[in-house]
């Protein structure tokens, strides 16, 4: 008897061990999300003395959802009879605010922005981030707008997953002087020459070989490195294949910074899709592909002071030779030519949109942003 009674006791810890599961719980605090969103968009002298005075409430009491603050606090100057304040505006201030009072006095406002925040970072959103880094066995819940259960079925999974939402993913990577490049550049023809590969050419910042071979250039990275970079242990190659371009192979060097922080700093960021060919379907794929060559997508993104700091020390020490956004310090995603300053901490880069997936971009430097204010449970 006792010895069936420890098999039962055993065989059901057995069958709770399977069953067990590991979850992750992953709140967002849309604050920062909600007020860069809006003082970006909204250049009204009033809705920046709601955020101000919705951030003094909300810090105060963290644990409240900060969208009820800010919409409270809206609905209530909307519905005030006499605002001082409203006296101190410009008169395009005040006509745009006297203008939007009615409408927003009679919606409600924290529907609204729980809104924006459950549709910018939906179930979708949070399932392709996770893919696009590896992980892949999960089931995810979206229990209310600002938060997500991610469900495990071991614990190693778990905490990779844990691993993807806590650390930062992105690296930014100056490219060197002209001098730098073309030593190197020179140095990996020479080194490809001695394995017969010889059509490569420097196209300024970047060194591109036809890939008629399919050769995966990675795999000399350590050699190149060994040999034409010895005196230089902060270079590292990257290889791009651009979009549509499958038969050719471009190297880039970049020198390694401390872009860390640039993307723990990171608060807002936007994308813009210029369509040159939108509303001209019915022509030739010929005809499409010279529209698209023109297509760009502009990223907007801002900084706090401290990533602000660096930001301008980096563009100030790369004396716009362009830059390499890579994933993970190894999978480059996209050359930048240029980093513009739009002041106030607000930064921006174009790429053309031709050739590359610029939604995968744009998705992952989002959920940079999204990682930098959740809370892990």
């Amino acid at each position: 008897m006792k010895k069936i009674l420890l098999i039962s006791i055993l065989t059901s810890g057995f069958l709770y061990s399977q069953n067990r599961e590991y979850n992750l719980n992953v709140k967002f605090n849309e604050k920062d999300f909600l007020s860069s969103f809006l003082t970006s968009n909204l250049k009204n002298e009033i809705v920046s003395q709601i955020i101000a005075e919705s951030d003094s409430v909300w810090i105060k009491k963290t644990d409240q959802n900060y969208v009820s603050v800010l919409g409270k606090i809206l609905v209530d100057r909307a519905k005030k009879q006499n605002d001082k304040n409203t006296n101190l505006l410009s008169k395009q201030d005040k006509e745009e605010w006297e203008a939007m009072k009615p409408e927003i006095a009679k919606s409600n406002m924290i529907e609204m922005y729980q809104d924006v925040v459950n549709r910018t970072f939906d179930i979708s959103f949070m399932k392709n981030a996770l893919q696009r880094n590896n992980i892949h066995d999960f089931t995810l819940e979206k229990p209310s707008y600002n938060e997500f259960t991610i469900h495990f079925k071991t614990d190693t999974e778990r905490k990779a997953g844990e691993r993807v939402i806590k650390e930062n993913i992105l690296a930014i990577y100056p490219i060197p002087d002209e001098k730098i490049t073309h030593t190197v550049y020179n140095c990996i023809q020479d080194q490809m020459k001695k394995k017969k590969i010889v059509n490569s050419s420097i196209e300024g910042n970047y060194l591109s070989f036809p890939n008629d071979e399919q050769i995966d250039y990675k795999t000399y990275f350590k050699e190149f490195r060994k040999t034409c970079s010895t005196t230089d242990n902060d270079l590292s190659y990257f290889l791009l294949t651009p979009k549509g371009s499958d038969y050719t192979a471009n190297i880039y060097v970049g020198k390694k910074i401390n872009s860390v922080l640039l993307f723990q700093n990171m608060k807002i960021v936007k994308a813009v899709y210029d369509l040159n060919y939108k509303g001209k379907e019915q022509i030739s794929e010929e005809q499409a592909a010279e529209y698209r060559k023109k297509d760009k997508v502009l990223f907007s993104f801002k900084e706090n002071k401290e990533g602000d700091d660096l930001m301008k020390t980096l563009i100030k020490s790369d004396k716009n030779n362009g830059y390499i956004l890579t994933k993970n310090n190894t999978d480059i995603l996209l050359p930048i030519q240029k980093i513009e300053s739009q002041n106030n901490g607000i930064y921006s880069f174009e790429i053309t949109a031709a050739q590359y997936n610029w939604e995968n971009i744009y998705e992952d430097i989002l959920f940079e942003v999204f990682k930098n204010s959740v809370t892990l449970k």
